[in-house]
């Protein structure tokens, strides 16, 4: 099976598509950390193709996927793992089914405020809401004050009901944007235990968009392997032997299936050599390999990554 080949064969490199504004879509309300990332990765890589830019906030993951899959938006904005609190658990198995390809990736520094009501002090505060990843963020902040935690959807949401609850005594962890749009004072910023907190989000549209070999490249590929001893370690050693540097898997097993699923980013372009050969091997002992995304390395990785 020549999977590289067939894989260039179906999937040439594509433009955006020529029109004046672009749709980006997220899960949040309006003031969400989406929202700003939304805002930040177009003016960083779709300036050029598009002159401006709308947002469609959704109320969940699957809401912002479906929003592109059925037309009504360009581009979907997922966040997909935090420095501090690790992968976004809701996004994960949603990808696996996900038939949209990864175009691109953006990582938004996190900075947490607390919000509350004009009149409301540090010491009033006994309950803070957000999204469960925003709570994680903050837990060493929460737990010093004796501040409970409180799940909510996501965070400009909770920014929102504590504008309309007006209790001095239960606050929110959001942006500073969310604070201007609902109108809530900032009793803390910056309230993040980690203060290189950031956040990564992967930008999904239906057609895959290949770069230039000359740019540093992420490729993110999806494989199931048969639930045997060993059958991972032959995979991730086709890797080793090609140099191919892995940043990041995830494994998926369905203990009503005889595989697993793995999700892998890479460095490398699928173009490079050494790719090539290490995909052509993984194809000869997989169940399914299947190119999730090949994209411009984002300019926040530090080293430069191999073309």
């Amino acid at each position: 099976m020549d999977f590289v080949k067939n894989f260039v064969k179906q999937k040439k490199a594509r433009t955006m598509t020529n029109k004046n504004t672009c749709i980006l879509s997220f899960q949040g309300e309006i003031g969400a950390y989406s929202n700003l990332a939304c805002k930040n990765y177009f003016e960083e890589n779709l300036k050029d193709q598009y002159k401006s830019f709308l947002v469609l906030p959704c109320p969940s993951f699957q809401e912002a996927i479906e929003k592109v899959i059925i037309g009504k938006a360009d581009i979907a904005l997922i966040p997909i793992e935090n420095s501090s609190a690790g992968r976004v658990t809701d996004v994960h198995r949603l990808m696996l089914e996900c038939p949209l390809k990864i175009i691109g990736e953006h990582f938004l520094r996190i900075e947490h405020c607390l919000l509350g009501t004009h009149n409301s002090k540090l010491i009033d505060i006994k309950e803070a809401l957000s999204h469960e990843q925003a709570l994680a963020q903050c837990a060493k902040y929460l737990k010093a004050h004796c501040i409970t935690p409180i799940t909510f959807v996501d965070t400009a949401k909770a920014a929102k009901y504590i504008s309309e609850l007006k209790d001095k005594t239960k606050a929110a962890i959001a942006s500073s944007l969310a604070s201007e749009i609902y109108g809530l004072k900032i009793i803390e910023k910056n309230i993040e235990d980690d203060a290189k907190n950031t956040t990564r989000f992967v930008a999904m549209a239906k057609e895959m968009i290949i770069p230039q070999t000359s740019e540093a490249s992420i490729t993110t590929i999806t494989f199931q392997l048969n639930n045997k001893v060993g059958a991972l370690y032959k995979a991730l050693n086709i890797f080793a032997e090609n140099m191919i540097n892995l940043t990041k898997i995830e494994s998926y097993l369905d203990f009503t299936k005889s595989n697993a699923s793995f999700y892998v980013d890479l460095e490398g372009h699928i173009n490079n050599q050494n790719l090539q050969k290490a995909f052509e091997d993984l194809a000869k002992i997989c169940d399914t390999l299947t190119v999730f995304g090949v994209y411009k390395a984002s300019p926040f990785r530090k080293r430069i990554l191999p073309v």
